[in-house]
């Protein structure tokens, strides 16, 4: 799944309060939703209400590769 960051931004009701911008990160896993947001939070300002989807407890990928044959400035086993 592709990453994304849609902002929503009503067309009337936020002077009255009555509606609110919402940002809403897909297609992260665990923590890093937080970080793809922050700039765009930050610049709303107040968060009146946070959300977290069940993938924000999912832990992100992680891959390593090592080589037997010591290529690359990998270790000799």
């Amino acid at each position: 799944m592709s990453q994304e960051i849609v902002v929503t931004i009503p067309l009337a009701g936020i002077s009255t309060g009555t509606r609110k911008v919402q940002v809403e990160a897909n297609g992260f896993k665990g923590t890093s939703c937080k970080a793809a947001t922050e700039a765009i939070i930050n610049a709303i300002g107040t968060v009146e209400r946070e959300v977290n989807k069940p993938e924000m407890f999912e832990s992100a990928e992680r891959t390593e590769q090592i080589r037997r044959d010591g290529g690359n400035g990998t270790q000799n086993w």
